[in-house]
């Protein structure tokens, strides 16, 4: 959830495994934000995937985009809240 999270979990797996997980996310961390980039240009009024659901998918997925957006947000701010107490 960030670089406050960051070292806990690197103590906790090991500096190996650790370093292996952040080399296998790297693929789909470069892959959502290429797409996300390629959106963007095709549709410029696109910020987030929530946008891009509702010109690409219709109102109901935009919604649904939304909610998963600010759900997700929402719980990184409160695993930021449990870090830094």
């Amino acid at each position: 959830t960030g670089v406050l999270a960051l070292g806990g979990q690197m103590a906790s797996l090991g500096l190996p495994c650790g370093l292996l997980v952040l080399l296998l996310c790297y693929p789909l961390n470069l892959f959502t934000s290429l797409l996300l980039g390629h959106v963007h240009r095709a549709l410029p009024g696109v910020v987030t995937f929530g946008d891009a659901l509702s010109i690409l998918l219709g109102r109901a997925a935009g919604i649904w985009g939304y909610a998963v957006l600010y759900i997700y947000l929402f719980l990184t701010m409160a695993n930021y809240m449990i870090v830094l107490s």
